[in-house]
């Protein structure tokens, strides 16, 4: 849940700093630290902290034109590409003798 829920959140606030904040040119610079703090700052309220997730927000703001443009999409887009992660490693890692992942959920 952590590495789901930090990269979906990180993403969706990416998405928003980038439409509110950065549309004023004033603000722009200021934008990446918000996306970053504020990410980090939501995963922890949402108790789903996953440090790595924090990248995710700061690309919202410094990323391609293309996830600029997708908007709130780059917070479904940042949790499926998650969910594929972890699905591959329940597969991977409950094909192991004497493993089991996930430990806690």
């Amino acid at each position: 849940r952590n590495v789901i829920g930090g990269h979906f959140i990180s993403a969706t606030f990416g998405a928003l700093t980038y439409k509110l904040i950065c549309a004023y040119p004033l603000l722009k610079p200021a934008g990446s630290a918000i996306a970053a703090t504020g990410s980090v700052v939501l995963m922890m309220l949402a108790g789903c902290f996953h440090p790595p997730s924090a990248a995710t927000g700061l690309l919202g703001v410094l990323g391609p034109d293309w996830v600029k443009e997708s908007g709130l999409m780059y917070g479904v887009q940042a949790a499926t590409g998650a969910s594929v992660m972890v699905v591959s490693g329940l597969v991977i890692n409950n094909l192991l003798q004497g493993k089991k992942y996930p430990t806690y959920w």
